[in-house]
């Protein structure tokens, strides 16, 4: 009589993440869903599930299914010193599934960041060479982005002489691109744009003011008395010698 083939221990998993887009301080959830799909039972000390927390990554809390224990043997929940996750589902039967998942804090990045965090389950069991051999869930992806700060904003040029009733001429870089314009004392006195000109109608020490964004830079204007044209030259008619 043909003996009947022995039953196999045969793993799935799978994962998902909540967000595919996150920023710094946001959290995210992982959820880990796992199966035995074999048709004996999957033992040792356990089922063991992993999860390794990505450096970007802290770790705020957990969750699991009735037939999972948070840990693994001596291992807490979170290893912090390997920055790994446990959980072990005991035996898993023909056809037994379970789920765990966690709660992650994006880590901050500084400025102008654009970084893919990826994570990856594991899943092993006595019968998989000792624990040795592991079944890997499919990898998920968060995108992070952080913003760049705007250029410094430039008023130039800097420092400029001009006579009474005379433009002053301005121009704006950096910011955001936007710009404002404030020109106290000045016809006009605010303006819009990249450049800007007004005019004073007195002399001294004058301020111009450009805003874009949180960002302000100020230009000098110096307005002084208009030259005076210089005196006609004079004439003068002698009368001719009398004879």
């Amino acid at each position: 009589t043909p003996q009947p083939a022995p039953g196999q221990c045969k793993l799935e998993i799978s994962k998902s993440v909540d967000k595919e887009n996150a920023k710094p301080g946001e959290e995210v959830t992982y959820t880990i869903n796992f199966k035995n799909i074999g048709t004996a039972n999957c033992t040792g000390s356990g089922v063991k599930i992993t999860d390794y927390i990505n450096e970007f990554v802290s770790f705020v809390k957990e969750s699991h299914s009735d037939n999972v224990i948070p840990g693994y043997l001596d291992k807490d929940v979170y290893d912090q010193p390997s920055q790994t996750l446990f959980w072990n589902a005991d035996v898993l039967t023909p056809g037994e599934a379970g789920s765990v998942a966690w709660v992650g804090k994006i880590k901050s990045m500084g400025n102008c960041t654009d970084k893919d965090i990826t994570n990856t389950a594991y899943i092993t069991a006595l019968e998989l060479n000792n624990f040795k051999g592991f079944v890997a869930s499919n990898t998920v992806k968060t995108n992070v982005k952080t913003d760049c700060p705007p250029p410094t904003l430039v008023c130039t040029p800097a420092t400029q002489t001009v006579s009474i009733n005379q433009n002053a001429n301005l121009s704006a870089s950096g910011g955001t691109g936007t710009y404002s314009w404030t020109a106290t004392g000045g016809e006009p006195a605010t303006g819009t744009g990249s450049n800007f000109a007004t005019k004073y109608s007195s002399s001294g020490s004058k301020s111009v003011t450009v805003s874009s964004g949180s960002q302000t830079a100020s230009c000098s204007v110096t307005v002084s008395q208009p030259t005076p044209p210089p005196p006609a030259p004079s004439t003068s008619t002698r009368g001719g010698p009398r004879w």
